[in-house]
């Protein structure tokens, strides 16, 4: 005699480890939304760094803007990738 498996689709799979990780640990899809996050963040910030240093260059901006504006950018920057590296 053959026993049948029940068969579930992806998004059933994605809610019961959902409703696992809340009852284990509530903590788990808090730093995981965070991590996913500041996952995407990363490249969009490396995709404006260079921009915006070419167009603070294209309207001849003063040494002092220029290294207000990007050092802010990479400071934020940092900060993202420190926060995902936690995670």
């Amino acid at each position: 005699m053959k026993i049948e498996e029940k068969t579930y689709s992806v998004f059933q799979n994605i809610l019961f480890l959902i409703r696992e990780s809340r009852e284990l640990d509530k903590r788990i899809l808090s730093f995981t939304a965070i991590a996913i996050v500041t996952g995407v963040m990363m490249p969009v910030f490396g995709i404006y760094l260079p921009k915006t240093a070419v167009d603070l260059l294209a309207r001849r901006a003063g040494i002092r803007e220029i290294a207000a504006v990007m050092g802010g950018l990479v400071a934020f920057m940092l900060v993202i990738y420190g926060v995902g590296g936690i995670f």
